[in-house]
């Protein structure tokens, strides 16, 4: 039986789940701009999300889809905050699928990850197993993630549902109009440095 590498299943469920982010991220808080704990990354509707719990999910990400956190400096920052937002609009999301009663079940996601599993991973539940073992997340994770994924798709699905098409004409006459809008305009960096003598 031939076993398959990380990447092999990293890539396996990122295609399987997919990575589409929609939605407005209002009424979040963030630590940095409002009075919250320590300890807090962000506060959305009342629930405060900890360094912990989006330490937790980045983990997910890095498992599942190869994310991975710079090791410091300010490219470490940037990505701590872009986490933050990502999970914030997964939050966003998620009550906008509780409001239309958009429910996926723990069996839903169960049958699709077995179904995904027998069809697509060389190596079937013990090699999927294996992998979430190395990696220090649960099946639950994987799990979650699928509802969270599936329960995005329903949502985009029910909210564009009675949106025309708009033909390739269309889309190509509008980006002609708004041009300006839709490309970062050419830009430089200059530095000026100055020093007390030439010598």
């Amino acid at each position: 039986m031939r076993w398959p590498t990380s990447h092999k299943i990293r890539r396996f469920v990122a295609v399987l789940l997919g990575l589409g982010v929609i939605g407005s991220a209002s009424g979040i808080a963030y630590a940095r701009l409002t009075d919250l704990p320590d300890d807090a990354a962000f506060r959305y509707q009342g629930r405060v999300v900890t360094e912990r719990l989006l330490d937790d999910r980045v983990q997910v990400l890095s498992a599942l889809y190869g994310v991975q956190r710079p090791s410091s400096g300010k490219d470490a920052e940037e990505f701590d905050r872009d986490a933050a937002k990502s999970m914030a609009v997964s939050l966003v999301l998620e009550n906008a699928a509780t409001e239309r009663d958009i429910v996926i079940s723990d069996k839903t996601a169960q049958d699709q990850l077995d179904k995904l599993i027998d069809a697509q991973l060389t190596g079937g539940r013990e090699a999927f197993v294996e992998f979430l073992s190395s990696q220090g997340i649960s099946e639950q994770d994987v799990l979650d993630e699928i509802k969270r994924q599936m329960a995005t798709s329903k949502l985009v699905e029910k909210v564009t549902t009675d949106v025309p098409t708009v033909a390739d004409d269309e889309v190509r006459a509008a980006y002609q109009d708004h041009r300006d809008r839709m490309v970062t305009p050419e830009a430089r960096l200059l530095l000026n440095i100055v020093v007390a003598s030439r010598t």
